[in-house]
């Protein structure tokens, strides 16, 4: 599941990036919906099995910015998320995520936090619940203020 988490933060980084800055030129609210699939491969966390994460993901990101260099952004991400494993007779993984990014930055002190929460199970009972959270706060001179990372993932 974490491979599903690391595509989706790479999206939400790349719109982290690109948006704010068109908006900023704008200095006008915007919205973008999209959508993303990926495939990352690498194994089943609660069995070690290898295979690939497969997930197709709706998405809506908004902007916020005052043309003064003030700027507020936000990703919401749905996402169908599935695990095919290679060996065909192990069991595949289907089920969906949250995920939650939020910046902003005010005078140069930027503030980023991303959530995500998923759930995938198979036919024979079994799931992976996955949660992350991802916390940083940085200084107008590029020091780190504040700074939390937390994963976790249950087998059941």
């Amino acid at each position: 599941m974490r491979r599903v988490s690391q595509a989706l933060v790479g999206a939400g980084i790349v719109a982290a990036v690109l948006v704010p800055t068109a908006a900023l030129a704008q200095a006008s609210p915007s919205t973008v919906h999209s959508t993303t699939s990926g495939r990352e491969p690498g194994p089943n966390p609660c069995t070690g099995a290898s295979g690939v994460f497969i997930f197709d993901a709706d998405e809506v990101m908004h902007t916020t910015a005052d043309g003064h260099g003030r700027y507020h952004f936000s990703l919401t991400a749905r996402s169908d998320d599935q695990f095919a494993p290679d060996d065909r007779t192990q069991p595949t993984y289907t089920g969906g995520d949250t995920l939650h990014i939020d910046e902003q930055d005010v005078g140069g002190r930027s503030t980023s936090t991303y959530v995500q929460v998923g759930r995938v199970s198979a036919p024979d009972g079994s799931s992976v619940t996955f949660r992350s959270l991802y916390h940083v706060t940085i200084a107008a001179d590029g020091t780190p203020i504040a700074s939390r990372s937390v994963d976790t993932v249950q087998c059941g």
